[in-house]
Parts: structure tokens; C-alpha cells; sequence
């Protein structure tokens, strides 16, 4: 497996050092998980980067987003739109059953805009997110989790996939959801409340 991991940081997290990608790309490291990372601080170094998407498995967004878009800026004052971003990705690559991580904020609720990224014409097989706003260090803490999940997997068919999430939003008490290409609706979501008890 060989992930592509994108951060773009706001310009505080980046002063402070909070630099959540880094933190999993050491996660990755430990779990023997091929990696390649890069720190974006614009929308010309974030498109330029699309083009390595082809030679990975897993493509992780670290970001500061929303249900409309990514910011693309440190100062988080101009975002890319979930539609611009798939035209983008789906123009130069070959996505076909390759995965996205979106860690970012609400990028998974269920109006998301992100949901176009498992639109059939875009190509992703899986587009993992959380439906909530999330904390820096909760998230390094699901990703983790995730990324140990399926190191310890040869292949992740939909019932390990739904298993697997499963596992996490137990274990962190997160919503997360997952989308999907579906020849039923075009576009599927499983979605993992969590328990608010």
C-alpha cells in the first residue's frame, strides 16, 4: 500500500507546529506503510501534487475544510470546491478503486459537496470522513487507527470496510461515514453515528 498525504495547514497550526500529516506520516512509517507527503501552502503546489495521485493507493487530505470545499490557504480565506477538486483530480489520474481520506471538518456530513469524490466519472472506490468538527489531535488519533486497520488486512471489501469503521467510531466515539460509487443511487453512504448516550 503507498499513500499520498496532502496537509495544508492553517498558517497558526503551522507556526505552532501542529502539523497533523506529520504525525501520521510517522504513524505510516511505524506500520511499514509506504508514504509520500507534502506540505501545501497554495492552490497551485495543491494541484500540482494531484498529479502523483496515480502511483498511490490511499490519498489523505489533511485540511481545514467544510461541506463546500477545501481551504487551500494557510489563512484559511479561499477554498477550492468539492466540484472544482474532482474535475481536477478525475482530469489527470486514473483513480479507479483507490481511496480518499478527508480529515477535515464536516467534509463527511451528509449534504457534503465532497460526496462527488465517489461519483463513478471521479473514480474513487471509498471517500472516508468525519460528519463533525474535529479536534487536531482526535483525528492523528482515527487515522491511526485506521491506517493499522488496514495494514493488518489484504483487502478491504465492503464488509471489512463497514467493520472496520465501525471499530473506530466504537473506539473514538466519532461520526464518521464513508461514500461509495452505487449503480443503484449513483452515489452510496454508510454512515457511523456516534454514541451520544
Amino acid at each position: 500500500m503507498k499513500v499520498l498525504l496532502l496537509e495544508i495547514p492553517s498558517d497558526d497550526h503551522a507556526f505552532e507546529g501542529w502539523l497533523g500529516g506529520k504525525a501520521i506520516q510517522k504513524t505510516l512509517e511505524l506500520l511499514d506503510i509506504e508514504c509520500t507527503y507534502k506540505l501545501i501552502l497554495s492552490k497551485k503546489y495543491l494541484l500540482e501534487s494531484l498529479d502523483d495521485i496515480s502511483d498511490h493507493d490511499v490519498v489523505h487530505l489533511e485540511c481545514h475544510s467544510d461541506e463546500d470545499g477545501i481551504c487551500y490557504n494557510p489563512k484559511r480565506i479561499q477554498s477550492l470546491s468539492w466540484d472544482n477538486f474532482a474535475k481536477e483530480l478525475s482530469e489527470n489520474n486514473n483513480l479507479n478503486g483507490k481511496f480518499i481520506v478527508l480529515s477535515g471538518c464536516l467534509t463527511g456530513n451528509i449534504n457534503s459537496g465532497a460526496k462527488v469524490l465517489a461519483k463513478k466519472q471521479t473514480g474513487f472506490k471509498r471517500v472516508f470522513a468525519f460528519d463533525e468538527k474535529i479536534d487536531f489531535d482526535k483525528a492523528i488519533a482515527v487515522w491511526s487507527g485506521f491506517y493499522y486497520l488496514m495494514s493488518i488486512s489484504d483487502k478491504w471489501t465492503m464488509k471489512k470496510t463497514r467493520q472496520s469503521v465501525k471499530k473506530l467510531r466504537n473506539c473514538f466515539n466519532v461520526n464518521l461515514l464513508y461514500f461509495y460509487p452505487s449503480s443503484r443511487k449513483d452515489i452510496g453512504v454508510n454512515v457511523f453515528p456516534k454514541d451520544n448516550s
